[in-house]
């Protein structure tokens, strides 16, 4: 009767984990369409948000085209409508050869801090 205790207890313990890791949802990232729906408004430029790490939001770019200017209203975008702060802003090419990556995600184009 011990051993069907003990064993039922293990797996008891090991379905309860199973359970609690098969219903955890992917993280959603609060401002991910505002950034999106400002990315796409420029035409010339193409690029959207590649990646959301801890405090990096990573945008992959095809251009180096204004992204001081860019990145700044970004910055207001995510503070003013998100309500977030102290992000950093990766932009990244992954067009090039990957021997010349200066990141795990590509090569750096712009960073930038938000306050």
């Amino acid at each position: 009767m011990r051993n069907f205790l003990f064993t039922a207890l293990i797996l008891g313990f090991f379905y309860w984990i199973a359970v609690a890791t098969s219903l955890q949802k992917d993280p959603y990232y609060v401002c991910e369409s505002q950034i999106m729906d400002y990315l796409y408004k420029d035409t010339n430029s193409y690029a959207y948000p590649y990646v959301y790490t801890h405090d990096t939001v990573v945008i992959m770019a095809f251009k180096d085209t204004l992204w001081d200017i860019k990145t700044n209203e970004l910055c207001k975008l995510m503070k003013d409508s998100c309500k977030s702060s102290g992000y950093k802003l990766l932009i990244i090419d992954t067009s090039s050869n990957p021997s010349v990556w200066n990141t795990p995600y590509g090569k750096q184009i712009y960073l930038r801090q938000c306050p």
